[in-house]
């Protein structure tokens, strides 16, 4: 038993380094490179990982790696040229 000995904040710290350094990264690259406007797959994803990670990873997710990539597909987006009305796209993230 690894994790004998160090107690619950022992383990909790194990844990949190597993996830950042096993977990993390995929997620991270899965978010970067699916586009924003196809939001099934992220935000399943997100709901689906939500109960395995802290808060605070969770929070660094959505404030380091998809509010920048939200921020940035609004900020290119022409109302009077895109077929596709933002909400259709932004609503389902918040």
């Amino acid at each position: 038993r690894v994790l004998e000995g160090g107690g619950a904040g022992h383990s909790a710290k194990l844990y949190q380094e597993l996830l950042e350094d096993c977990v993390m990264s995929s997620i991270q690259i899965a978010l970067s490179t699916t586009p924003v406007r196809q939001f099934e797959g992220p935000i399943s994803l997100l709901d689906n990982i939500r109960p395995a990670l802290p808060r605070s990873m969770y929070m660094f997710v959505l404030t380091e790696v998809v509010s920048p990539r939200l921020k940035s597909e609004l900020s290119q987006w022409q109302p009077t040229k895109d077929p596709l009305p933002v909400h259709k796209w932004v609503h389902p993230w918040l």
